[in-house]
């Protein structure tokens, strides 16, 4: 009877062991890791100044990407706390048909046939991003899941503009790192949205996937059409926790 007594004693003291013991993540506080995420970047266009635009370019959405360094910190077992320092692009991309058009003839001057050439243009918006962000771990087990929900701070850090244009003997390509700085403003907020998974690879490293959706705040005023800047993207990392 005494054996069994204490068979039973041991038996339930190590479930109540194992029950009351965190995970492999939950014993650390802080990790570090580092991420990167290939985005589709686009814009929520707008008509600025009641202008309406009278050419027949088109607008479509361009890739992009964001990495950098993330600090995690655990404030609960299912809160976590994330700050990042990283840089990012965003932008869009326009393409215009050719255009032809015969000029006017005069008595000292024959009428000329003149042609434009097909035009593709693509923007880029370069940003030292700052995120702060919260995860809500539904799932706390090896394998984590969490939606996360923060903002950003963007500085502004230059734009680009790469166009090729296409003639008869082949295409053209330019690129321009020059812009107005008075329709572009030197910093931005961004609204952060993201659904992600983490899993322990061990007690040190953990390695996570998160797609997750951007959009500034305010619209960038870059011309008579511009719009909200958004990314959605996959954001993949490896971190380790100390």
């Amino acid at each position: 009877y005494i054996m069994r007594l204490l068979i039973y004693i041991i038996a339930f003291s190590s479930f109540s062991l194992f029950a009351g013991t965190p995970d492999s993540l939950k014993t650390k506080k802080w990790a570090v890791g580092i991420t990167c995420s290939p985005d589709y970047c686009y814009r929520v266009s707008y008509i600025k100044d009641g202008e309406v635009p009278t050419t027949n370019t088109t607008e479509k959405g361009k890739f992009g990407f964001t990495s950098g360094v993330n600090l995690l910190y655990r404030l609960m077992d299912k809160i976590g706390i994330e700050f990042g320092v990283l840089y990012s692009t965003k932008g869009q991309k326009t393409s215009t048909p050719p255009v032809s058009w015969q000029t006017a003839g005069s008595s000292t001057s024959p009428s000329t046939y003149v042609t434009m050439p097909e035009r593709l243009t693509s923007y880029t918006y370069k940003y030292l991003e700052i995120p702060l962000k919260v995860n809500v771990y539904v799932i706390n087990k090896r394998l984590k899941v969490f939606p996360s929900i923060g903002c950003s701070a963007n500085i502004f850090m230059g734009k680009s503009t790469h166009t090729s244009l296409k003639y008869e003997e082949g295409w053209k390509n330019e690129t321009s790192n020059e812009y107005e700085s008075k329709n572009i403003p030197s910093s931005e907020f961004a609204l952060l949205l993201g659904v992600g998974l983490s899993y322990d690879i061990n007690k040190k490293i953990f390695v996570k996937l998160e797609p997750s959706y951007r959009t500034f705040i305010r619209p960038l005023v870059d011309g008579p059409v511009s719009g909200t800047l958004y990314s959605i993207g996959a954001n993949a990392g490896v971190y380790l926790n100390f």
